[in-house]
């Protein structure tokens, strides 16, 4: 029986092309899913004194309000600037 196995896997995936775009394949998720989880943020917001925590994949200050349907008025102060990128754990502050 082990034979059988062992002959299966070998005629199945040697190194021919099945190994080949299996590997690709593997190889792939690996990095985008690496990349996808790297990307994950959580980020504190404080607007008017009230603390709301958000998760986001954005990149700026910016495009985490946006996302979140926060808009910014002409006297509001916003903490970091608006082109500062995120990291995770970062606090967003407008007055």
């Amino acid at each position: 029986m082990v034979e059988k196995y062992k002959e299966y896997l070998k005629n199945n995936f040697s190194n021919g092309p099945k190994a080949k775009i299996l590997i690709g394949a593997i190889v792939a998720t690996i990095i985008l899913s690496v990349t996808f989880i790297s990307m994950r943020k959580t980020i504190t917001m404080k607007i008017d004194g009230e603390e709301k925590t958000f998760v986001t994949y954005k990149g700026t200050v910016k495009d985490v309000l946006n996302t979140n349907g926060v808009e910014i008025g002409p006297k509001d102060k916003v903490q970091p600037a608006l082109n500062s990128k995120v990291s995770e754990g970062d606090t967003i502050a407008i007055k």
